[in-house]
Formats: C-alpha cells, structure tokens, sequence
C-alpha cells in the first residue's frame, strides 16, 4: 500500500464507524443489497465497524493504468483485494479516493453478505448512503441497472471484479441566462476524473421548453437531439465544453429553458445526478402589446413634424403598426 494513502484510511474508517451507529443502518443497507442478505453477518460487520475493528476490511493494492485502464479502483472477490488506480491516487482529491474506496468496500460487503451479485452497482449506492447522502428513487433505479462487471489480469491471472469508473459531472459557467440574440452562449462543461489516456463518450438527456434547431443551435456534442445526446472526451482530456447559441427570432413566445442531465453509460458513473438548466431570456414583443416612448410623428404635406412624447404604438406579430396615438 503506498503511504499516499495513509491520511486517507482513517477517514474511511471514520465513515463506517459513523454509519455502524447510525438509526439508519438496516434501512440503507438494504437500499444497496436488497433484503435477502445474511443478517448473521450483516450483524456482525456492524458490531466489528462499532468497536473499530476494521481488520476484516480487503487490503489495497495499487495497479497502474496498463492494468486498470480507465477505471479509478476494481474490488475482486477471488482475491479479496480491493485495486486502485496509480494515476487516480495522483491526481484525484483525497474526497474522491475516500469514496472509491467506500465502493469498493460495498462490492466486499455484498460478497460477505450475498451468495450473489446485488443488482447494478451496489458499491456505488453503498457509498453514497455511508456518506449521508440521499439518492432520488430515479437515480437509485439508475445505479440498479448499471453493470459494473469486468474482468482483471493481475500478475497473469484473470480476476473477475467489480469496477469504480471515472466520475463525470456537468455544470454551467456564468452566465446561466443570456438573450436569444445577444453576444453570450450557454456553455456546458463536463469534467471527468481519474484517468484519461483514453477518450470516453458520456450520454445526457435534453429537456426543457427551448427547442432545439429553432431556439438554439450547438456546437461541441457528438451527437445532440430533442430529447437526447451525448460527448466525448479526447484522449489525454479531462474538460468538454458544450456551447448552446440562442436563436433569434420575431415571435414573442416567452423566457425558454434548456435543461441537460447525465445519464448513465458504458465506463463512467454519474457525478451529477439532478438537470443543469441555462435559461434564454425572450426580447420580441408580444402581439397587441403597447409600446410607449418618444416617437417623433409626422403630418404629411406640411412642413411641420410634431412630437410626442406620450405616442404609442399597437404591434401585429410581425412588428406592423395598428394604430397610432
């Protein structure tokens, strides 16, 4: 084990001592390996977690890249090891070795408890309830369906194990409004941690009631549709940028939004769960509208203009005049 990891442990340790204590054990713990799990055991992990045992816990041992490709840490049960990624541990924050570590602790709890396979990634649910966090019955089903299998040489044997993938997360830079004929885009950013020798396609879906090729166009994504789409990062990258240019036009249809969440894929987790939404802002004015203002009128076949201060103008759709007064 490499002495980067030495500050890291005891807040692991710390985490599940928290959890071991916590009203909530059985509740989550059936959350990440369903109800059919061997509470003989379960009781007795919890005990060894509230006493600071934490002896029974997988050693670590570190792989580079070659080995691990794009994954940050793998668990296997034949070895009862849990792996991590070299340059992952390099590169990533300690918050982030603490929570591939947790998931690869909740792939052991599974195999200590089960006799089979929890469904989908339950080292990744596993993680995130230790932590405190809450997981919506949608992103829950997600994980329930991810398939987190993969097979592992080490040292010239084949292990099958279960993965922790690159984490990616999606944002929005300032600004999140801008006009539909303004100078400003929309700019998405997604970012991706752990390794990135190789590139990686990442899936989203798009809602919102701004309509694509209509309100706005786009410049960055592999794919983008009304309702789905996706990019992808170049090898040796870790940012792609998303840029969503707002459509001008003569109609008075209201503020409209564009909405991109993450979904899941092949060789990634989902950093961010909930839709990052950027908001373009409506400047025509709507039909029959008032408009009031300085407008200079003109009494035609006379030398005289008039002005007044108080004119309006009733609007069509299409920006002819009503009436004036």
């Amino acid at each position: 084990m490499t002495s980067s990891l030495l500050p890291i442990l005891p807040v692991v340790d710390d985490v599940l001592f928290n959890f071991a204590q916590s009203d909530g054990f059985w509740v989550n713990l059936e959350s990440a390996f369903g109800t059919s799990y061997d509470a003989v055991k379960a009781t007795e992990l919890r005990q060894q977690w509230q006493s600071r045992n934490f002896g029974q816990l997988p050693p670590i041992e570190v792989l580079s890249d070659e080995v691990l490709g794009t994954a940050n840490g793998a668990y296997s049960s034949s070895t009862n090891k849990i792996y991590l990624s070299a340059s992952f541990l390099n590169t990533a924050s300690s918050a982030a070795i603490v929570n591939v570590i947790l998931e690869e602790i909740g792939h052991y709890v599974d195999a200590q408890i089960n006799q089979t396979d929890s469904p989908g990634d339950e080292g990744a649910i596993f993680a995130a309830l230790v932590q405190g966090e809450v997981l919506s019955p949608t992103v829950l089903a997600e994980l329930k369906t991810e398939d987190d299998q993969g097979w592992l040489e080490v040292n010239g044997q084949n292990l099958e194990v279960e993965y922790n993938n690159p984490t990616v997360s999606l944002s929005l830079t300032s600004p999140s409004t801008v006009t539909e004929d303004g100078p400003q885009n929309l700019f998405y950013v997604f970012s991706r941690t752990g390794d990135t020798t190789n590139s990686l396609t990442v899936n989203f879906t798009v809602s919102g009631n701004a309509t694509f090729n209509s309100d706005y166009g786009q410049r960055g994504a592999t794919s983008f549709g009304t309702t789905t789409g996706s990019v992808t990062f170049a090898a040796g990258s870790s940012v792609v940028i998303l840029s969503l240019d707002p459509s001008s036009d003569v109609v008075s249809d209201g503020n409209e939004t564009v909405a991109l969440t993450l979904a899941a894929g092949t060789g990634y987790a989902v950093g961010t769960t909930g839709a990052v939404t950027g908001t373009i802002l409506d400047n025509d004015v709507a039909p029959g509208t008032v408009v009031r203002g300085s407008i200079a009128k003109s009494q035609y076949g006379t030398r005289h203009e008039y002005g007044n201060r108080s004119a309006f103008a009733a609007l069509k759709s299409d920006g002819s005049v009503v009436t004036w007064g």
